[in-house]
């Protein structure tokens, strides 16, 4: 399953309907990004994530970063997800608190990139299913 990394409020592109603004490619200090739109550059830092691209039923927003550019980064945000009640296409979106860590830095197209996504929910608040599920990232374009 891919996963797509945006941001809000960036400084390039021109907003979309929903009010985000797409970043193509950023840097932090450390130089360790994550692939923006399933496949394209890395970005750093977004605050915006599709976990699944297929279909958007799994996004998240406001996220905020606790860490970057180590091994593991760390941030929280809400997560969106379509309930698929009675099937994916009439069910509604529910919103939860969410943690979100991503990991396994490698080298990809000469840049650092996570490979990995990982995202938890607390016990009393959250969708039905796991409870923790790990997504892998993609290297992207060069």
């Amino acid at each position: 399953m891919a996963v797509l990394f945006g941001s809000v409020g960036a400084s390039t592109g021109a907003g979309a309907a929903d009010g985000t603004k797409s970043l193509t490619t950023a840097h932090s200090a450390r130089g360790v990004g994550v692939v923006a739109k399933c496949r394209g550059r890395a970005t750093t830092r977004p605050s915006f994530v599709v976990f699944a691209c297929g279909d958007g039923n799994f996004y998240a927003k406001r996220i905020t970063w606790d860490s970057w550019g180590g091994s593991r980064a760390t941030g929280r945000g809400t997560a969106h997800v379509n309930s698929c009640d009675p099937n994916c296409a009439e069910g509604k979106f529910e919103t939860f608190p969410v943690r979100i860590s991503v990991s396994r830095v490698r080298s990809c197209h000469g840049g650092r990139r996570y490979t990995r996504a990982t995202t938890s929910f607390s016990r009393s608040d959250r969708p039905s299913g796991p409870r923790r599920f790990s997504w892998p990232l993609s290297c992207g374009a060069a």
